[in-house]
């Protein structure tokens, strides 16, 4: 996932994955994801944010897994954490 100024992610013995950065509002951007067999943990540090049609709110988070991608609409100026573990 490319994030906005201040953008990255670590990649841990090579199963995990951190992605964190700040989106402007109104953008929509996938995320794919690395394994086939992961799932990513979504934290929103600050903002507002829409992923495949749930919002969450500052400080909400959220676990989505058995998918291979899926679609982060910011509806605030937000950071977010993304964290792909293996399932």
């Amino acid at each position: 996932m490319s994030f906005g100024k201040g953008g990255s992610s670590v990649s841990l013995e090579g199963t995990e994955r951190f992605s964190i950065g700040e989106v402007e509002a109104g953008k929509k951007t996938g995320y794919h994801l690395h394994q086939s067999h992961a799932g990513v943990y979504i934290f929103l540090i600050e903002g507002e944010i829409k992923v495949d049609g749930t919002v969450l709110s500052r400080r909400d988070g959220m676990g989505v897994y058995e998918t291979n991608s899926l679609e982060i609409e910011t509806l605030k100026d937000s950071h977010i954490l993304l964290m792909e573990v293996p399932m």
